[in-house]
């Protein structure tokens, strides 16, 4: 169920109450007005609760496709850091805890983000569409005035210029109803997610690199304690780097 056929349905409940209202107005029969403004209004709700079902149902869906892809991220980004440390050789990296909440919160933000840039591209469309239709009823206009103006009197004239006045203006008063209800802002947090999100792996990788150290510092240690047991040399001397690299932390 689309919006354009909401759109619609109110419509023709609007022109019905308003026929209904015209019709008390001058004493004319309001019967079969009755009837159709309750057989309008009986199509909206009909037309809304459809609307309903297939709104919830879709957002079901998106949202199950959301965490999905939330998961799907997370995953991604934990073999990832897999397999940066075990590039380091020699042992077995914990497996990467990574915050799937925030992977779905940034999926869920650049869905959001889509959304709104999609409405604001058919939103300026739209705008586009009734700034192009004020310029040809305006040029229409400048074209009837002058060719008045220069003798050439047509009986329409008179009624034609009205209609394009009265288009005119409710085209203007179209073109800044629609500009005022806009999209707005972006206020998807993608920005916000996504720092967080980088955080995340970055404490993660923090936590996993520790952890390898002190498994390389156990190793270490206990290769020293053959080397001394053994007493013959030749005897371990760190390198500077390695010194450096301690002397760093």
């Amino acid at each position: 169920m689309t919006e354009q056929q909401i759109t619609k349905a109110k419509t023709r409940v609007s022109q019905a109450q308003a026929e209904l209202d015209r019709a008390l107005s001058s004493g004319a029969p309001t019967a079969d007005l009755r009837e159709t403004l309750t057989l309008a209004a009986d199509e909206l709700r009909r037309v809304q609760a459809a609307s309903l079902v297939e709104t919830g149902e879709r957002q079901a869906e998106t949202a199950k496709a959301l965490d999905a892809e939330a998961v799907r991220m997370a995953s991604e980004a934990a073999l990832d850091l897999t397999f940066a440390v075990q590039d380091l050789g020699l042992v077995s990296p914990p497996e990467p805890a990574l915050p799937v909440s925030v992977a779905r919160a940034l999926v869920a933000a650049k869905h959001q983000e889509a959304e709104h840039n999609a409405k604001g591209a058919e939103h300026e469309a739209h705008l586009s569409a009734l700034r192009a239709r004020l310029t040809d009823l305006s040029e229409t206009r400048g074209k009837t005035i002058a060719r008045r103006a220069e003798g050439h009197c047509e009986p329409s004239d008179g009624p034609t210029l009205t209609l394009l006045d009265a288009d005119i203006e409710g085209v203007r008063g179209l073109i800044a109803r629609t500009e005022a209800e806009g999209p707005g802002p972006d206020r998807s947090g993608v920005s916000e997610w996504s720092k967080q999100w980088d955080q995340a792996i970055a404490r993660e990788r923090g936590a996993i690199l520790a952890n390898v150290a002190v498994q390389l510092d156990g190793r270490l240690a206990a290769v020293l304690d053959q080397i001394r047991a053994n007493g013959t040399g030749p005897w371990f001397r760190p390198s500077a780097a390695l010194e450096a690299a301690l002397r760093s932390l």
